[in-house]
């Protein structure tokens, strides 16, 4: 909850490119990352991951249990907290 607090600070031109890599994963345009579009990724990345692997990565990111991940959980998953952990923000959020 903290972590999407801090999302809301977080500077235009990072959630600007953080919305384009989330758009190249979703290729159905749904609004959702499903695991076979991360799989794609993945691949396209030249990395090699099992699929016990990547739903585990899904899980991790999946705050609503729903065996995707949205926009919102993206975003939250790929921001970078150390840019974001500043003691002002801290203080806004406690």
């Amino acid at each position: 909850m903290a972590l999407r607090i801090f999302v809301e600070h977080i500077d235009p031109k990072q959630i600007i490119m953080l919305k384009k890599e989330f758009e190249l994963i979703d290729k159905d345009r749904s609004g959702i990352i499903e695991v076979s579009e991360l799989s794609q990724a993945i691949k396209k990345a030249n990395m090699t991951l099992s699929n016990e692997d990547i739903n585990e990565i899904i899980s991790q990111i999946d705050e609503n249990g729903d065996g995707e991940i949205n926009y919102s959980e993206f975003i939250t998953a790929t921001i970078n907290t150390k840019d974001l952990l500043t003691d002002k923000r801290i203080e806004v959020i406690f």
